[in-house]
């Protein structure tokens, strides 16, 4: 079942991953990794009618590893997974937000292509508590 959500956030522990000149996610935050089902995805939330202090929350309570800190986060409109032809499939985990970025094409050549057009249209947002 296609996601039910308009606006996704992918977080990220890892500073290298953020690109701190360009203020955004590094492509390398995007790239799928083989789910369950052994098919490549990428994990991201729902955050519509979310505040920004509940975002964060999920976010450190669900993916942040025990004992790390969320560095930030990308914001984006599932529109753009859509026009990339990706899809995005919910899971009803992490209090119903959680989605999977699914369909990745088959050449992992044009991964990192997809997962920076990811990047470029996301808006990057620093953890206030780092």
């Amino acid at each position: 079942m296609p996601s039910r959500h308009v606006e996704t956030c992918r977080f990220e522990v890892d500073r290298k991953r953020i690109d701190s000149v360009n203020k955004r996610l590094r492509p390398s935050s995007f790239l799928p990794r083989n789910g369950a089902s052994g098919a490549p995805e990428t994990s991201v939330i729902g955050i519509d009618s979310l505040s920004e202090e509940d975002i964060w929350r999920l976010g450190s309570l669900y993916v942040a590893p025990p004992g790390r800190k969320l560095k930030g986060r990308a914001d984006f409109s599932a529109a753009t997974v859509y026009e990339l032809s990706l899809d995005l499939i919910d899971d009803n985990e992490i209090e119903g937000r959680h989605s999977n970025i699914v369909d990745w094409p088959e050449d992992r050549g044009q991964w990192i292509d997809i997962a920076g057009q990811l990047a470029l249209n996301s808006r990057f947002s620093r953890n206030p508590e780092v």
